[in-house]
């Protein structure tokens, strides 16, 4: 398999995990408690049982006995060490459906827990010390649930989520997904189990946030192209992009060099600004609102020479040389033409002018940071991204 299709099914089987999460959360009783990594995947206790619960995306590989095999060793194990026994679910997706022996002991152990080593067959059941009445006993507290594809699977999690909500499925889509995603990424890095632990109202109190945070430990588990591939899709994959006023903060360690703040600036352009777009109505423009954080002020002027010597069109806030930073000027219109590329913003304080300012269109703030965030609130969506350098945002954008 070539590293992109391997990076796919990596991302795939990450995402189909916490999709998994999200459904069978939200499938659950309003004060069942849920434990994430734990005795499986996905934990769901109602005070009276606990429910274990595997999550396996298999897109390319057939459910045969030797895959069932590795899937059951440890649940048998943990079946074996209990007093007060717990229900276990194989939650997944394969390649083909095929029909198990969960019903029938000896065919069982005979067809899935039978392996040859070094050219010996051997059984799992053998090994553990089990009995028929054990492997029984077992069988009887596991279910198997063949789920949907990975794409509708991951639109069921957001109707779900849509249902939950009672809301659109635009916004369960760009808000509520996201939030619940984060979410139980944060809870699975928890050391303990209490942490990792939540009540299913509170998830769902707690994806009402307007801010959406991405952890460094995505960036840190993931190779760093999956994570930006991650990334892309959950937020910049749009085909028809909706002229809302998008804010980009991109913290800098002031070590970059020129070319390399132009190319960002120029891309972050071509991809969110309709200046190449020639029959739009003023209302249908846009044009994204850049700060480049912590950059120096006299390396941002260079910069913003460089553009203007290669013909880019842009607006800083300031109409004229002396003059204070206005408001009219960074919100400046978009024509045929004055086609603007990108709006500048040279620090913090302008930043949070120009988005007190903006009260005639949607708001959407994109913070990229690898040392600190940005010390603001906002009321509307903001997305809090961490990078290790300005060429992740290139290639995550």
């Amino acid at each position: 398999m070539s590293r992109s299709r391997t990076a796919d099914a990596t991302i795939r089987g990450f995402n189909y995990q916490f999709d998994a999460s999200i459904r069978l959360i939200l499938a659950a009783d309003d004060n069942s408690m849920i434990t994430v990594e734990d005795i499986e995947d996905v934990d769901v206790s109602d005070g009276k049982s606990i429910n274990a619960i595997q999550c396996k995306y298999y897109e390319g590989t057939k459910l045969t006995n030797s895959v069932l095999r590795e899937i059951v060793k440890p649940m048998l194990e943990d079946h074996q060490r209990r007093v007060s026994k717990i229900n276990y679910y194989i939650y997944g997706y394969f390649k083909d459906k095929v029909d198990l022996p969960l019903q029938d002991s000896i065919k069982f152990k005979d067809e899935v827990l039978t392996y040859t080593k070094d050219k010996i067959a051997k059984n799992i059941a053998n090994d553990l010390g089990l009995s028929l009445k054990e492997i029984e006993s077992f069988l009887s507290c596991l279910k198997f649930e063949y789920t949907k594809k990975y794409g509708p699977h991951k639109e069921a999690a957001i109707d779900d989520l849509k249902q939950a909500k009672k809301c659109s499925i635009d916004e369960a889509k760009s808000h509520y997904y996201p939030n619940a995603f984060t979410l139980i990424s944060d809870l699975a890095t928890k050391s303990s189990k209490a942490e990792r632990t939540i009540r299913k109202a509170d998830f769902l109190s707690r994806i009402d946030s307007k801010q959406i945070l991405f952890h460094h430990w995505l960036l840190r588990e993931k190779e760093e192209s999956i994570y930006c591939r991650m990334i892309r899709q959950s937020f910049f994959t749009q085909n028809n992009v909706s002229p809302y006023a998008r804010f980009f903060s991109i913290e800098c360690s002031g070590t970059e060099l020129i070319h390399e703040l132009k190319d960002l600036l120029v891309h972050l352009g071509n991809k969110w600004s309709s200046s190449r777009r020639v029959r739009l109505e003023p209302r249908q423009r846009y044009a994204p609102y850049v700060l480049l954080r912590n950059c120096p002020a006299s390396k941002l002027s260079d910069l913003k020479a460089e553009l203007y010597h290669e013909a880019y069109s842009f607006v800083d806030g300031f109409p004229f040389n002396g003059a204070s930073f206005t408001v009219e000027h960074i919100h400046s219109d978009q024509t045929n033409e004055n086609r603007i590329l990108v709006r500048i913003l040279a620090n913090e304080s302008e930043l949070e002018t120009a988005l007190a300012s903006m009260t005639n269109r949607t708001k959407q703030l994109y913070e990229f940071f690898n040392a600190s965030q940005l010390p603001i609130e906002v009321n509307f969506r903001h997305v809090r991204i961490p990078i290790t350098s300005i060429s992740m945002v290139s290639n995550i954008i």
